[in-house]
């Protein structure tokens, strides 16, 4: 069973990176085709407004700033904007949420000062093909919400499956052990290593003690009145004999 979660972790890892690279390749397009399409025009160039209503403090009003809209001095009459005034700067600021655009107008004169492009605004509605349909947009973009918890909860049993694999090998073999328990070697699950554990004096039915099972670093053992340091990894994969100790 855990095998095969093992295995199905890793081709949903798979198969969500492959998503998630080509939703990334999408937007990177996106980022660059989509200011040039929406780059704001140029505002016109027209007269000052004639019927400008000023409160106590010299401050035009916001019907004045709607009306100037109306008439066409900050681009093309719009449909939808939200306007906000910021007491610091004395300046009206016009979102112009049709065209993603930010109309910065001086508060006195109710003259524009500027206008950018709101490229939040854009790429929060028109990104991951939502300039073709929003649906479709939508459709696209769902799937990667979900795809991040995924991704975290099989990140994390990929992680962790091997040590907890080993951990319970551990338990039962060398490293499993503490220091002064001894045992009885037999052999290793890697053929290959018997050779290099002889050249160490290690052999079949020799007494071994542990001596050290660091955090870190070789295991120390004793065997033959000699010390012997062994790689973890070697060490994991001997098959001895506890009886009689």
């Amino acid at each position: 069973m855990k095998l095969f979660l093992l295995h199905w972790s890793r081709n949903l890892h798979k198969w969500l990176g492959i998503y998630a690279a080509l939703l990334t390749l999408v937007w990177l397009c996106e980022l660059m085709l989509l200011p040039g399409i929406y780059n704001p025009a140029p505002l016109p160039a027209t007269p000052s407004h004639n019927h400008t209503t000023a409160g106590s403090n010299g401050i035009i009003t916001i019907n004045d700033i709607l009306s100037r809209l109306d008439a066409g001095e900050y681009g093309e009459p719009l449909s939808s904007v939200e306007i906000r005034y910021n007491p610091n700067t004395k300046q009206y600021t016009i979102f112009d949420q049709d065209r993603f655009v930010n109309i910065r107008v001086d508060a006195f004169s109710g003259e524009p000062i500027d206008h950018t492009l709101d490229f939040d605004a854009l790429f929060m509605e028109k990104a991951a093909l939502g300039w073709a349909h929003p649906t479709l947009s939508l459709i696209l973009k769902t799937p990667f919400e979900f795809s991040f918890v995924i991704l975290a909860l099989t990140g994390i049993y990929i992680i962790l499956f091997p040590h907890m694999k080993r951990k319970k090998k551990n338990a039962n073999g060398l490293l499993g052990m503490r220091p002064g328990q001894q045992f009885r070697f037999q052999s290793t699950q890697q053929p290959a290593d018997m050779c290099r554990m002889a050249a160490l004096g290690l052999l079949p039915g020799v007494c071994v003690e542990v001596m050290r099972i660091p955090s870190r670093g070789p295991v120390i053992l004793s065997a033959r009145h000699t010390r012997l340091a062994i790689g973890k990894d070697i060490a994991a994969t001997f098959i001895i004999d506890k009886e009689g100790f």
